[in-house]
């Protein structure tokens, strides 16, 4: 069975079936489309391959009063959001190696799925049609599937703190503007930060210098910061330590080794040599 065939099943088992099933010939205006939308698999019902006369789309002349006209300029949002409900539950219940088999198909049909809703450019909506679907975790991260809108963000990949949180694949670049509306952000909350530094134990020069020139203004945070670089220096100067240590243990031993008669020995610091008989 193929990726899109999965998707399929699972979207009408979503759906619990509905009044969409591929049993019966014929379906209803609101579920139909025209084969630009043809990549919205199990979501709507194709029509035709070619392009149909502008006489088969909705206008104003049309509508009547409770008589139902074929709409197919436009995939409604009740159907994009099942299909990208379905799209996460097929990414969920599939097996690890599945999942890094098809990585390609969830972000070509994730891409898409995006690019569609974009255009709606109706936020409040979306988000509304996504907690009737009780869907949170909906944005492709490319690392385990898909992430929520307040775990990842919208960091390039050369960012000091890119290592340590969820960010937008490079891939999805292009609907920076539609994940900012929907309302992800660049850069993590004052409390959020606290709680991935002291929970990752993270030691980090770099990240530590973004983190003062962002956060001007937050004692709190700026003074953990304090803490961990003094951390970082006092481990610093135990590793330097360590080091010279580990030196002079090596020079003393391997002098020892020699068994010629002229020995050279070498002793580590406060010790007395012992005295010639």
């Amino acid at each position: 069975m193929n990726f899109y065939e999965k998707i399929s099943i699972v979207f009408f088992l979503f759906v619990c079936l509905g009044s969409i099933d591929t049993r019966r010939s014929f379906v209803t205006p609101r579920e139909v489309c025209d084969k630009i939308h043809g990549f919205l698999v199990g979501g709507t019902a194709l029509v035709s391959s070619l392009d149909l006369p502008e006489s088969f789309y909705l206008s104003s002349r049309l509508l009547l009063s409770n008589r139902l006209v074929i709409d197919m300029r436009e995939i409604k949002l009740d159907l994009l959001i099942k299909q990208l409900k379905s799209l996460v539950l097929c990414y969920q219940k599939s097996s690890l190696i599945e999942q890094k088999n098809e990585t390609f198909d969830y972000l070509n049909l994730s891409k898409r799925l995006y690019e569609t809703l974009s255009h709606l450019n109706n936020p409040n909506d979306i988000l509304k049609e996504m907690r009737i679907c009780d869907l949170n975790e909906w944005i492709w991260n490319s690392i385990n599937g898909y992430s929520s809108i307040n775990h990842i963000y919208l960091l390039d990949k050369n960012h000091p703190l890119s290592s340590y949180v969820q960010i937008l694949p490079y891939e999805l670049y292009n609907y920076r503007n539609f994940f900012e509306s929907m309302g992800v952000k660049y850069q993590p909350e004052s409390s959020k930060l606290e709680d991935l530094l002291r929970s990752q134990q993270i030691l980090d020069e770099n990240l530590f210098k973004w983190i003062k020139e962002t956060y001007t203004t937050d004692r709190r945070l700026l003074q953990l910061i304090n803490d961990l670089e003094l951390k970082l220096i006092s481990k610093g100067n135990n590793n330097k330590t360590k080091n010279l240590n580990d030196e002079q243990t090596r020079i003393t031993f391997s002098s020892t080794l020699d068994l010629s008669d002229d020995k050279v020995y070498l002793y580590l610091p406060g010790k007395n040599p012992p005295k010639d008989n």
